[in-house]
């Protein structure tokens, strides 16, 4: 499939310029999105430019290239079909330092999750509290540090109602526990909830 390409203007909307099927949209600017639906398969490259979702931002065959950056912010739902191969939680902001609270942007990392088909976290120490996992997904930690924040109103970091999850390869640091487990398979009905502390 031979893709046309359009570098997206600052002085307009996204939704006036992202119009075409089969295009490759560079993305180097702010744009905000309220309800819209992108073209039949396309792909959104990010060279800086961040997409700023108010509802919902749907997919349809739609590829993202994107580095180890931020591109996305505000209440992000994804819907739709994705062809996204791997998704990170800097996508959504997370820094990844062992200081930053990284907790929303893993969040909105989870609740997407039906939109990739694996989700990659670098190797860095993540901040964060209570992860709820409602969708089924395949998470790699890559050796990661899980540091747990001490906001009192959990102490879990992830509660599972997925079926079929998969979470692999990460160090979990919390008060004095400090626990490292490869890999970890859950297969039971969505109406269950597993937690891992």
């Amino acid at each position: 499939m031979n893709y046309n390409y359009k570098l997206l203007s600052k002085d307009f909307s996204f939704v006036s310029q992202v119009n075409q099927p089969h295009t490759i949209y560079e993305i180097k600017d702010v744009f905000s999105i309220h309800n819209f639906t992108i073209p039949n398969d396309c792909i959104l490259k990010f060279t800086g430019g961040l997409l700023v979702i108010d509802e919902v931002l749907t997919g349809n065959h739609t590829k993202i290239e994107c580095g180890l950056y931020r591109c996305f912010s505000g209440n992000i739902n994804l819907n739709g079909t994705w062809s996204i191969c791997e998704a990170y939680p800097q996508w959504f902001g997370a820094i990844g330092d062992g200081d930053s609270d990284d907790t929303f942007a893993i969040r909105y990392l989870f609740a997407n999750a039906n939109c990739y088909n694996k989700i990659s976290f670098p190797h860095m120490n993540y901040l964060f509290s209570n992860i709820d996992i409602t969708k089924q997904c395949h998470v790699d930690f890559n050796g990661s540090h899980l540091i747990c924040s001490s906001l009192e109103y959990s102490k879990n970091f992830f509660t599972i109602y997925a079926d079929n999850c998969i979470i692999e390869n990460f160090i979990i640091f919390f008060h004095i526990l400090h626990l490292l487990l490869h890999t970890i398979f859950f297969d039971f009905f969505s109406s269950s909830r597993k937690s891992i502390v």
